[in-house]
């Protein structure tokens, strides 16, 4: 989140630190539980990384992640307690572009991706994919991540048009904060499960008055609808207003932890009675091992399953800066006096 606000040289190194324990979990788990599989070979890895489709279209901050992921990728690799001091030292050696890199493993094999196209791997790769026009709202537990976007494929290779993308701070828990102000709770730390209760269910957990919630939660629908209709207004008005999707229905997904609480759900509903929306569901990928995940929820894991694949096979895709706006021209008034003589 603070690296979106605004990156600090703190949040930077925090960042590094947090990703060099989760690197190093990752490369302990595939070892622990697949060294089998991969005894006598040399492992070559590659790193992908996702981002809401906004700064995802900012040079500078893609470059940032690819540089603060492969900083904590090489502190992770280079055994040892993780500290802030040697996040610092190492950022610093990435940033400068000097250091140990462990593995032989390269920057240029740190790839960024708006997640949303990552998102909607398995739906690009089953029957029920569709060309044209659609829109995707994943809710996290920070922000709200908005875009719409058209799929079609030149040359029989997946691109992806990025026409209008908004990424606002209106995840679970910003609504949990609403929640709490309004009934005047104090919680210092929250149970995650607070986050995605509805309203109802929120009240009676914290045995508030029915209804104590109701001006709250009004006003964070209202907000959260303006903020889709918002994406989708300007996307008619200014991107693709030949779709033909505005009139058979745009594919919409709805996606993250905060899908089913009832304030999303409620605006979208709303958005429903004046856009035409077809919501889709993202199926089940071929060949993942379902384990305890439910089908249901598959969309919490989306994203992952997505940036697992090669960069060459997550698809082509196109910033919203270079996607220009419709170009409307404006009829001159023709003079035809001059065309008829007179009696």
């Amino acid at each position: 989140m603070s690296l979106l606000t605004g990156p600090t040289a703190d949040s930077k190194i925090n960042a590094t630190a947090f990703l060099a324990l989760v690197t190093r979990y990752i490369r302990s788990w595939v070892f622990s539980r697949h060294g089998n599989a991969f005894s006598g070979f040399h492992i070559e890895w590659f790193v992908n990384v996702g981002l809401p489709a906004v700064p995802w279209d900012d040079l500078a901050v893609r470059d940032l992640y690819r540089s603060i992921a492969f900083a904590g990728w090489q502190l992770g690799a280079l055994g040892g307690p993780v500290t802030i001091e040697a996040a610092a030292s190492v950022l610093a050696q990435v940033e400068a572009g000097t250091g140990v890199q462990p593995g032989d493993l390269q920057k240029e094999r740190f790839g960024a991706f708006p997640e949303f196209v990552a998102q909607i791997n398995s739906y690009r790769k089953s029957p029920q994919r569709r060309r044209d026009l659609h829109l995707l709202v994943d809710v996290g537990a920070g922000t709200v991540d908005i875009v719409s976007f058209h799929v079609w494929e030149p040359e029989e290779t997946d691109r992806y048009l990025i026409l209008k993308a908004s990424v606002k701070s209106r995840g679970t828990h910003v609504l949990l904060g609403y929640r709490a102000n309004a009934g005047g709770l104090d919680h210092v730390r929250w149970d995650e499960e607070s986050a995605g209760f509805s309203r109802r269910q929120f009240e009676a957990k914290f045995w508030l008055c029915p209804g104590k919630l109701g001006p709250v939660q009004e006003y964070f629908v209202d907000q959260f609808r303006i903020l889709i209709e918002g994406v989708l207004r300007q996307t008619k008005a200014r991107r693709y207003e030949t779709s033909p999707a505005w009139s058979e229905g745009v594919p919409f997904f709805l996606c993250g932890g905060g899908r089913n609480v009832d304030a999303y759900r409620e605006a979208i509903r709303r958005i429903g009675t004046k856009w035409r929306l077809l919501e889709m569901q993202l199926p089940w990928p071929d060949g993942l091992v379902q384990g305890e995940l439910a089908p249901s929820d598959f969309h919490r894991v989306s994203v992952a399953h997505g940036l697992s694949y090669s960069q060459e096979n997550i698809g082509e895709i196109e910033r919203e800066s270079e996607v220009p706006d419709l170009v409307r021209t404006v009829s001159a008034t023709v003079d035809y006096t001059s065309r008829y003589i007179d009696k």
